[in-house]
């Protein structure tokens, strides 16, 4: 009855304005609470809350229920389930002129409707992207390797010569990132984490294309750029030592021969 009070002296709030406009919000802070103390009860609760115990006690019960089914129900450790992921790899400067587009096109390439023009090409190991500045972008599907990602190379541009995807394919093409899928099962809220980006070289997100699933792409951490300055400077350093053991071998193959014709000479004189 609207206008009277329980027991406790807290005035009752109109159940129809809770059902209709406050229940999602009842559910969150309900939840908070039980957050806070698993052990709470529903007429305790109902107190810190404001709520009238008479008319809405059942549905806070009801909420401690549900909260504690799932509470129990993830004591143990829950494993998400990680669904096919892809590896990024990239070739840069494949001239996209006229005449290689027309041959594309007749090798099962398509042009994207997005604003860049891309051409497309599809298979059952992954897609690929050519752009026209002549960066080639390939997603391959599932757990790959650099071979997989020549194969699927050579597919896409199968009008090239092999001399000539052997050579497109030597030390130019290289992995840019790997996109990883984890479905937790329920439903997530947008987010993007960027904190991780450069210095573990780790985003992760959830965009909505997978409501129940976190989305993690996973590239080249930035502590792993000196790393690779170091590994330059360190084959620079080793390419140096090793001119130089040449010379000395050179110098003492020399001094060698010095020596062998001096002892020759000697022989020859005391002769």
């Amino acid at each position: 009855m609207e206008g009277s009070k329980d027991r406790s002296g807290t005035e009752p709030l109109s159940i129809d304005i809770v059902d209709s406009v406050q229940s999602r919000t009842l559910r969150q802070r309900a939840y908070a609470e039980f957050c806070q103390n698993p052990q709470v009860t529903p007429k305790l609760l109902c107190s810190k809350l404001r709520i009238s115990y008479h008319d809405q006690g059942s549905t806070v019960r009801t909420y401690l229920w549900q909260f504690r089914c799932q509470y129990e129900n993830r004591l143990t450790p829950y494993t998400p389930k990680i669904l096919p992921h892809r590896r990024i790899f990239v070739w840069d400067g494949l001239e996209r002129s006229k005449e290689a587009q027309n041959k594309a096109f007749g090798h099962g390439w398509v042009q994207s409707r997005n604003r860049n023009r891309a051409l497309l090409f599809r298979d059952p190991r992954g897609s690929v992207q050519w752009h026209s500045n002549g960066r080639v972008v390939l997603y391959v599907q599932g757990p790959s390797n650099l071979g997989r990602a020549k194969e699927l190379f050579c597919r896409a541009f199968s009008w090239f010569s092999d001399r000539e995807l052997d050579r497109l394919t030597s030390g130019v093409l290289h992995e840019s990132s790997r996109h990883w899928v984890f479905r937790i099962g329920e439903p997530l809220p947008r987010f993007d984490i960027r904190a991780f980006e450069r210095s573990h070289g780790l985003h992760i997100l959830t965009d909505g294309s997978r409501p129940d699933s976190v989305e993690v792409i996973e590239t080249e951490p930035l502590y792993l750029q000196g790393y690779h300055h170091l590994m330059d400077q360190l084959a620079q350093d080793i390419k140096a030592h090793l001119n130089l053991i040449r010379e000395w071998q050179k110098e003492a193959r020399r001094a060698r021969i010095r020596r062998s014709a001096r002892a020759k000479k000697a022989r020859k004189d005391r002769q």
